[in-house]
C-alpha cells in the first residue's frame, strides 16, 4: 500500500482512498480557513496486499509443516502470487491457532512440558 498525488478527476469524483491535508492559511471572521495549501493523496492498494506467501508465514515463525497443517494448500493469487489470502490466515489464527495456544499455555505450569511430551511421543 502506498500513497500518490491525486489527479484532478479523482479529486472532483472523490475517488476511493482520497485524503486531503491542509497546511498553512488563516481563519477569517467566520472561522473558515483562508489561504494555505491542500494536498490530495490517493491510497493505492497493491494486489499483493491481501495475500500472504509461504515465505511471509515462515518469517512469522511458522514451520513448513505448520503452514500446511493450519492453512491448507496454497492457491494462485493475483499477479502470479502463490499463497493464502490474509483474511484466511486471520480466520485460522483466530479460530484454531490462538485457541490451541491458549489451551496449551493454561494446561501446563512449566512451558517446557508440551515439548517434552511431544519428544517422548515421537520416539
Amino acid at each position: 500500500m502506498y500513497q500518490r498525488p491525486a489527479t484532478e478527476d479523482e479529486i472532483r469524483d472523490k475517488a476511493p482512498g482520497l485524503t486531503a491535508s491542509n497546511s498553512g492559511g488563516a481563519f477569517d471572521e467566520n472561522g473558515n480557513v483562508v489561504g494555505g495549501t491542500t494536498t490530495y493523496l490517493i491510497t493505492v492498494t497493491e494486489p499483493r496486499d491481501g495475500w500472504c506467501t509461504r515465505n511471509d508465514l515462515i518469517d512469522w515463525c511458522y514451520s513448513d509443516a505448520g503452514i500446511d497443517r493450519f492453512f491448507g494448500p496454497a492457491s494462485e493469487g493475483p499477479e502470479g502470487i502463490t499463497g493464502w489470502t490474509c483474511e484466511h490466515i486471520d480466520h485460522i489464527e483466530a479460530t484454531v491457532v490462538v485457541p490451541a495456544l491458549r489451551m496449551v499455555d493454561e494446561a501446563f505450569s512449566d512451558p517446557e512440558t508440551p515439548a517434552s511430551i511431544l519428544r517422548a511421543a515421537s520416539t
